[in-house]
């Protein structure tokens, strides 16, 4: 196991308050959530490292906007889908896989 190394995360992120460009009529206390980081990296050599991994492992889903709120606002959401105070990213999970070269 010397040539293995591996770790995970847990992210919390509290309650926040859901704000929205044109949209603050509407705000709203958006719910707590986890999200969870992984990365497993193999040590070929002192000088060669292959890693696999993701941020936000289970895709965790940022908060929506609420649209049944906003309904008769116009403009109400400049197609938005995501309030922009999401203290985590709206792309869902984030996977990759590098190789690594030391000098």
């Amino acid at each position: 196991w010397e040539s293995v190394s591996a770790f995970a995360r847990a992210n919390y992120y509290g309650e926040y308050q859901g704000v929205h460009v044109d949209y603050d009529a509407t705000a709203k206390t958006a719910d707590a959530a986890v999200t969870i980081d992984a990365e497993v990296t193999y040590f070929l050599n002192e000088s060669v490292s292959f890693s696999v991994g993701a941020q936000n492992l289970f895709d965790q889903d940022a908060e929506k906007l609420d649209f049944a709120d906003a309904t008769g606002i116009p403009n109400n959401n400049w197609g938005g889908q995501f309030y922009e105070t999401s203290p985590f990213g709206i792309n869902g999970g984030f996977y990759y896989a590098k190789a690594t070269y030391t000098f």
